[in-house]
């Protein structure tokens, strides 16, 4: 973790849903800076 990480005060919050559901796009989403996730329940996980 870099110091301008550490103080930053702001978060990154990301909305998951069928769009971000491979192991691919939630690395990116973790690459580039998100700090926190929240999934969206109402989609079909079997797709």
């Amino acid at each position: 973790m870099t110091i301008k990480k550490i103080w930053t005060k702001s978060k990154i919050l990301a909305t998951l849903g069928p769009s971000c559901s491979s192991e691919e796009q939630l690395r990116k989403l973790i690459e580039t800076g998100m700090d926190c996730a929240r999934i969206i329940t109402w989609f079909d996980l079997s797709q």
